[in-house]
């Protein structure tokens, strides 16, 4: 569990450096992007467990901000389909 918490935190700072970087994204996008890696963080730091709502939600949320950048902007998609294995890992 430790070695994917450490996978997802640096996957995490690499999608948050990855927003700062891309000039491109809208200001709205931005700002759902970085309230997903806010979400993420309270959860795998508060030892939360996600109930199956909260848990489809983030991850609804995680695959359509995947498919949105695909075309447009392949390595922050990259990055977020990353997470969404690492949080499946986690079992979150």
């Amino acid at each position: 569990m430790a070695d994917s918490a450490n996978k997802l935190r640096d996957t995490l700072v690499q999608l948050h450096e990855q927003l700062r970087d891309t000039r491109d994204v809208n200001d709205e996008t931005r700002v759902l992007l970085l309230e997903m890696i806010d979400d993420i963080r309270a959860v795998v730091s508060d030892g939360a467990q996600v109930n199956q709502d909260e848990h489809g939600t983030l991850i609804a949320r995680l695959r359509a901000a995947e498919h949105s950048f695909e075309a447009t902007h392949p390595t922050l998609s990259g990055v977020i389909s990353g997470l969404i294995d690492i949080l499946g890992q986690m079992g979150i």
